[in-house]
């Protein structure tokens, strides 16, 4: 195995890594956590997959070829998906039940090739398919990347700053990745290219590695500039009561569109202090407070019975939902159930 190759296989362990760190992380908006754990690795797996296709010790070995390319075009292929998803979950742009179907190519794909390099690793030889074009899975996941940054663009101001910060970070990964993908092609008959991609993977999980532990209060020793410090100071407070009149007194919770920066323009502190604050002083992301004091209220509506003649798509509406599915996949995480079990007799 070269050192390009080595490099690159050791980057793709690093981004396992990083992928089942994040998803399995606690703190922040664990939907959007596991979204984004899946993603980098099925990202690691294929980088890792294209540098193992390279190395001269298995080019002999046809089955092992055939597995390798099989798991490189299955990440290819619901990597772009995952990309989407994690997106929409770290703004808050719904997510309706259809969006599984944006899985369907990888999970066709994988049924029709599984069986027959399987077949093959029974009964000896190479597995007889019809392996997609490369480019064409490249373009597939190019425009995912595109509708990741539109979507990213349409929901910004929703999210928490860490979660912010997140997604801009990996769709700037994924730039730098479709750069290389353009190298690489461009230029096939150069052998020093044959690993751009798969390195400049590699160099992505390492910098994202480096910089999201750099963020991490296991290494923070010092405040971060406009951090809010833990201590139960009285500015502190003050600015902590200042959020729970407004989202318990006044109910601002109620407006769709109370995103992070606007309700930071109304208190009047920097966007990115009140989402510190949020996250110390009430141990959660700014979302997943706001959709607390939503959930909250829906369920005391849905179980007054002088409130029955309303339908859960206005209770949903009245406590400040943009949609349905919002509303279901909000109330099923705080609660554990559903809206309608609330309320069985007035479903609409």
């Amino acid at each position: 195995m070269g050192i390009d190759s080595f490099v690159a296989v050791c980057g793709a362990v690093q981004g396992l890594t990083l992928g089942v760190g994040v998803g399995t992380a606690r703190r922040g908006e664990p939907a959007a956590n596991r979204a984004l754990g899946m993603f980098l690795v099925g990202g690691a797996l294929a980088m890792g997959t294209i540098a193992l296709s390279h190395a001269a010790w298995l080019r002999a070995g046809d089955l092992v070829g055939a597995l390798l390319e099989l798991l490189e075009t299955t990440a290819t292929l619901a990597g772009g998906p995952l990309l989407l998803l994690y997106v929409r979950r770290a703004t808050g742009v719904p997510t309706r039940p259809l969006f599984a179907l944006h899985f369907a190519p990888a999970v066709l794909w994988l049924g029709y090739a599984a069986p027959a390099v399987a077949r093959a690793a029974t009964q000896g030889g190479a597995p007889r398919l019809l392996w997609p074009p490369i480019l064409l899975c490249v373009a597939y996941q190019l425009l995912y990347t595109i509708f990741a940054v539109a979507t990213a663009v349409r929901g910004h101001g929703r999210s928490p700053a860490a979660e912010s910060w997140r997604t801009w970070s990996l769709l700037a990964f994924m730039i730098a990745l479709h750069a290389a993908q353009i190298v690489r092609f461009g230029f096939r008959d150069v052998a020093q290219l044959r690993n751009v991609v798969p390195l400049v993977g590699a160099a992505g999980f390492f910098v994202l590695t480096v910089a999201g532990l750099r963020r991490s209060p296991l290494l923070t020793r010092r405040p971060v500039r406009h951090a809010v410090a833990v201590a139960d100071d009285e500015r502190t407070r003050r600015l902590a009561e200042r959020v729970r009149c407004a989202l318990e007194e006044e109910r601002r919770y109620r407006d769709p569109d109370l995103s992070l920066g606007r309700l930071a323009a109304e208190i009047g502190v920097p966007r990115t202090l009140l989402s510190r604050l949020v996250n110390q002083r009430f141990g959660t992301g700014y979302l997943d407070l706001v959709n607390g004091y939503r959930v909250r209220e829906a369920a005391r509506l849905l179980a007054d019975p002088a409130a029955g003649h309303l339908t859960v798509d206005a209770v949903a509406e009245r406590c400040g939902f943009r949609s349905r599915s919002t509303f279901y996949d909000a109330f099923r995480r705080h609660t554990g159930t559903t809206p309608s079990r609330l309320r069985p007799a007035n479903g609409d």
